[in-house]
């Protein structure tokens, strides 16, 4: 079972920044023509704020929760849990190998500082955070493996291209393979599905998204 802490930091769809250009603006258009879109916005957004609802499955069972992420390049991230598992709990991370965190419930009036990979800040499936944010999913995917952009389904009311993702190489995470949908009216991603084979271990669905909103530094402080 995650302990809350763990769960407070969830970096399943917590944040780190990218300041060199994305990949994906180098790379040929031949993968579709919303995957270049999204990867323009993705090298040129300065923050971000969104929330992610995610169901993930790993060897202890299955957890969902719902994230709040804030987030500013070069490398300053919040992750607030504000539903299911270790809700309560904020994770803050502002560049370097240490996060600040807060964890959910009588602990709440004390904050720590613990080291990113520490195995208590890392989420169920072993990410930090700062480790996976929007302009990520562009320099990542782009970078370590196969990409094919196809229509998509409709999801939460858009339209959306699917982006197939095959690992080159192995994956520290253990994915062989994820699908994220862009939607083709905002052009960001609207779903993310991870596999390892033919498993599902993660389906997250990301949900009001605002780029390059008003966010003081004091949002990084616990």
């Amino acid at each position: 079972m995650d302990t809350p802490l763990r769960l407070a930091c969830a970096v399943l769809f917590c944040l780190s920044a990218c300041a060199a250009t994305s990949p994906v603006l180098a790379q040929e258009t031949s993968v579709g023509p919303e995957w270049t879109a999204f990867g323009k916005i993705a090298d040129h957004f300065s923050n971000a704020r969104f929330e992610v609802a995610s169901h993930i499955v790993n060897a202890t069972g299955e957890h969902d929760n719902v994230l709040r992420i804030s987030f500013r390049k070069p490398h300053f991230a919040r992750c607030e849990v504000i539903d299911g598992n270790g809700a309560g709990g904020i994770a803050v991370w502002r560049g370097g190998p240490m996060v600040l965190v807060r964890p959910p419930g009588l602990l709440s009036r004390f904050s720590l500082a613990l080291d990113r990979n520490d195995s208590h800040v890392v989420d169920s499936r072993g990410r930090g955070c700062g480790q996976t944010t929007l302009d990520n999913f562009a320099t990542e995917y782009a970078a370590n493996g196969s990409l094919e952009e196809t229509p998509g389904p409709t999801i939460d009311g858009s339209s959306t291209d699917a982006i197939a993702w095959k690992r080159s190489g192995d994956d520290p995470s253990g994915d062989t393979n994820r699908l994220l949908y862009i939607s083709k009216t905002s052009h960001l991603p609207v779903e993310l599905k991870s596999y390892r084979g033919n498993e599902l271990v993660e389906d997250s669905h990301y949900r009001n998204i605002v780029l390059d909103a008003s966010m003081p530094f004091s949002t990084f402080e616990l």
